[in-house]
């Protein structure tokens, strides 16, 4: 048989709801993919991966800055 939907509403409802009966407040609770989550959840090797992966992608981005920068005066260089 099909529930209805206020019976669906209510099962949702009470599976929301703490133990001691109390409804959780969704402000309380972090979403799940916040960087708060991830710092918590984190030990010292994925602090240092994270640290050497933004200082990686620092560097990525800076080399076509780069890049560019030296073919720019290559090129003024040969006129």
């Amino acid at each position: 048989m099909a529930e209805s939907s206020s019976a669906r509403k209510k099962n949702v409802e009470l599976s929301r709801n703490k133990p001691d009966g109390k409804e959780k407040s969704s402000s309380s609770a972090a979403p799940s993919g916040s960087l708060k989550t991830v710092l918590n959840q984190s030990d010292w090797k994925d602090m240092l991966l994270m640290i050497l992966g933004s200082i990686g992608s620092l560097a990525d981005g800076s080399a076509m800055a780069l890049i560019g920068c030296t073919i720019r005066v290559v090129k003024d260089s040969l006129e």
